[in-house]
């Protein structure tokens, strides 16, 4: 929707400029003070301070020593696909259960999808990792033309 059919009642002022400030750092790619972002963005000195310090205080931004704001790389989630032989298998799901515990604590998802003993299920579950772009599959199959 264009800004101007935007009513005003709905926007957020401090979060504009926000966004903004991460903007500009986006467009002019290298580092820049406080009062570069000042004198580019036309917002309070101190409006842009506050937001440089809590975008370097959630990991958006780092401050050097020499004072300039750079935005950082945000590594994205990685994820990752377990596919088991089947839910009716102990060990299967002890191996699922491990899994699942493992993802959670290193901050990975993970997809879980049940083969059910079955290479056609298991052919569908794999194409349902490719359709969610899934970064790594562990598929547990004992039909070695489908593995």
């Amino acid at each position: 929707m264009p800004k101007s059919k935007i009513k005003r009642l709905y926007l957020i002022p401090i979060l504009s400029k926000a966004l903004d400030v991460i903007e500009l750092l986006e467009n002019i790619h290298a580092p820049i003070s406080v009062e570069d972002a000042y004198q580019k963005t036309h917002i309070s000195k101190t409006s842009v301070y506050r937001i440089l310090k809590t975008f370097t205080h959630r990991g958006y931004l780092a401050q050097s020593e020499n004072g300039l704001y750079r935005l950082v790389a945000r590594p994205r989630k990685v994820r990752f696909g377990f596919a088991g032989e089947s839910s009716e298998m102990p060990f299967s799901e002890a191996v699922r259960e491990s899994l699942t515990a493992a993802a959670a604590s290193a901050g990975v998802d993970l997809l879980v999808l049940d083969n059910k003993y079955d290479a056609a299920t298991a052919l569908k579950n794999a194409e349902e990792f490719v359709r969610q772009a899934v970064d790594l599959v562990i598929e547990f199959q004992i039909d070695q033309r489908i593995a």
